[in-house]
């Protein structure tokens, strides 16, 4: 989908911010979360959402309006914002159970990808409410959301453990870059999540697998060099010999009459 095309689905939304006066509690609820709730709506429906995209609300208008709501209704704010999140993660949820089985890593791919990079620009433009609200960060909060709703649904927790069995042949016809950016960030978002295949996910994540110990990476070295003995190599044979231990090289026989020669 090119950037004209979704330029195009988006016009019909385009969205006029109200005149910023003194807010009391019914304009809030009248006039002011109308508009930010179809903001979201915009920022959580945007296909092919990427960095460069410039949505059709405004950045600045809205960083003052929010800034205005915090003064005196950050935590009605906060409490809408949240529900309104919850209510799309569960549209999601339906759409992601009536994916079939071959194409849902690669759709729960897009929708993670997709709902990450709508987070940034959420935390963003409510970086203000943040402020107000004491020790809440939007960013982890709303990632947990996506993980209590979705991950941990029973729905998808059971479909993921059995696409991501070893012998599963949907897993073993998936995208490589697929996988490795839904197990990167699947483990980011919950690292016991590993559990579900931890040989998959150590082929992605770095040091995964915990460090083993000393004795065990010698008896495997023992086992390694009895194994060599029993093909016929003997400790200190062949190429292993030090520089100094080699024989010293035979003269041929032209540099023996060379040799002579001199004499």
């Amino acid at each position: 989908m090119t950037d004209n095309s979704i330029k195009a689905k988006l016009s019909p939304i385009s969205i006029q911010p109200p005149r910023i006066t003194r807010i009391n509690a019914d304009e809030y609820r009248e006039i002011y979360w109308p508009y930010i709730s179809k903001t979201l709506a915009q920022i959580l429906s945007l296909p092919n959402l990427t960095t460069n995209l410039t949505p059709s609300f405004s950045r600045e208008e809205l960083y003052r309006i929010i800034y205005k709501i915090c003064q005196k209704h950050s935590n009605q704010l906060f409490d809408n914002l949240v529900g309104f999140v919850e209510d799309r993660l569960n549209h999601i949820l339906e759409y992601l159970e009536s994916i079939p089985d071959n194409g849902f890593i690669s759709t729960l791919n897009r929708t993670f990808v997709h709902y990450t990079k709508s987070v940034e620009i959420i935390s963003d433009l409510f970086h203000h409410l943040e402020r107000f609200l004491e020790e809440t960060l939007l960013a982890p909060l709303l990632n947990k959301l996506f993980e209590y709703q979705l991950l941990e649904s029973p729905s998808i927790k059971s479909r993921l453990a059995f696409l991501f069995q070893s012998q599963n042949t949907h897993l073993s016809i998936c995208d490589p870059a697929v996988l490795r950016n839904l197990i990167s960030g699947l483990y980011s978002i919950n690292p016991e999540l590993s559990e579900l295949n931890p040989q998959l996910f150590a082929l992605y994540i770095p040091c995964l697998r915990p460090a083993r110990v000393l004795e065990e990476e010698v008896q495997e070295t023992l086992q390694y060099l009895a194994q060599l003995r029993g093909q016929g190599f003997s400790r200190g044979s062949g190429y292993n010999k030090r520089k100094h231990q080699l024989p010293l090289p035979t003269p041929d026989n032209n540099q023996c009459i060379f040799l002579n020669m001199c004499d």
